[in-house]
């Protein structure tokens, strides 16, 4: 009877580091693989942004992402998300330039740090508004083995200005 509990011991630790495991090539899943495909879902968000196309940025969004913009309340849904670039392009041109700093792959998740440069013109006329800033995207695997994003935080390297 002590063998038998051994042995079965001995298989469930067995069982629970096959399961803990990185995956292998032939998966179908690898580190390489979800970079790539996390780098390309970014480049497509970045193009809708810079073309203002929001049914475009919305694709890249999961179904229950967040949006953490600086000076802004929460955006957690569709629609406020919606409204938020409406308001953004009926006041602005708008053009990014974006640097993925670093990415962090942890299973269905990844983090990745950025930094961006943008320009803001106001579509009414004035000055331009231009920015550096940097913010994180938490990326998540879909069903469909898809990424989208998640959660977006940034924020703006300059300082408020206080109205005059």
């Amino acid at each position: 009877m002590a063998q038998l509990r051994i042995t079965a011991i001995t298989w469930i630790i067995a069982l629970c580091f096959a399961a803990c495991a990185q995956p292998d090539e032939g998966t179908g899943s690898s580190s390489e693989a979800d970079l790539a495909a996390i780098a390309e879902a970014g480049e497509q968000l970045i193009a809708a942004l810079n073309e203002d196309d929001i049914p475009g940025i919305l694709a890249g969004l999961s179904a229950d992402h967040i949006t953490l913009a600086p000076n802004e309340p929460l955006l957690a849904d569709e629609q406020r998300n919606r409204a938020w670039h409406q308001s953004r392009i009926d006041s602005f041109t708008f053009s990014i330039t974006f640097s993925s700093e670093d990415i962090r792959l942890e299973g269905d998740l990844a983090v990745e740090r950025w930094s961006s440069a943008l320009k803001l013109t106001p579509r009414a006329g004035g000055t331009d508004i231009e920015d550096q800033s940097k913010g994180l995207w938490v990326w998540q695997r879909q069903a469909d083995g898809s990424w989208k994003l998640l959660w977006s935080i940034w924020n703006s390297d300059n300082a408020i200005v206080p109205n005059q």
